[in-house]
């Protein structure tokens, strides 16, 4: 009989001493008393102090841990709040792996709406959306960032719209721009009037 209550005896002191360690904020001290009597409540509720001290990946590993998903999905979005989309992806794919596609297209467009155009671009070529990966180089052309633009019409293989930047380098003098995307889509037109545009300007020299 005492060999049967002398642990559990033992257990519940190191029990009381975790929530003490907890309450006293030694929170390694508690996770290592929790994590040896497999408390995973206790290592949940470690998680929640540490997600109030702001301190993200320490608690991300414990809710891990502790196998609470709600927690993890909740510093999944605080490191979204943050910007930070390297590790909001670290931190959804600790939660499902592979990432859905409609998660990617939500998280492209919050970073879109937020202007962070490089944070979008990775989430939408993540989730392979193309009709948002157009939106984007439509955006970096209002930006008037033509390679960015340019580079996604590539990868989009869009044609027309690799068309219409050549036509802004060649209103901009960007003659070797634009007659390299003249060649590349194939546009003989655009090519001449490249052609007659430096003969032009050939003549106006003295």
């Amino acid at each position: 009989m005492l060999f049967v209550i002398l642990p559990f005896g033992k257990k519940a002191k190191e029990f009381r001493q975790a929530k003490e360690d907890l309450e006293n904020g030694r929170l390694e001290e508690a996770r290592k008393k929790f994590r040896r009597l497999k408390q995973p409540q206790g290592l949940v509720d470690i998680g929640r102090e540490y997600l109030r001290q702001n301190r993200y990946r320490r608690a991300l590993e414990l809710f891990e841990e502790g196998g609470n998903s709600a927690g993890m999905r909740e510093v999944a979005e605080k490191f979204l709040e943050m910007g930070n989309y390297g590790e909001w992806e670290r931190a959804a794919h600790r939660l499902t792996d592979p990432v859905p596609k409609e998660t990617y297209v939500r998280v492209g467009c919050h970073f879109f709406n937020e202007g962070d155009l490089k944070s979008a671009e990775k989430a939408f070529l993540s989730a392979e959306n193309h009709e948002w990966l157009h939106h984007l180089a439509e955006a970096y052309l209002q930006r008037n960032d033509l390679s960015n633009a340019v580079r996604l019409y590539r990868r989009l293989d869009a044609a027309a719209d690799l068309d219409a930047v050549a036509e802004t380098y060649l209103e901009t003098q960007k003659l070797d721009l634009a007659e390299k995307l003249f060649t590349e889509t194939g546009n003989d037109a655009g090519r001449q009037r490249v052609a007659e545009e430096r003969r032009r300007r050939a003549s106006d020299e003295p």
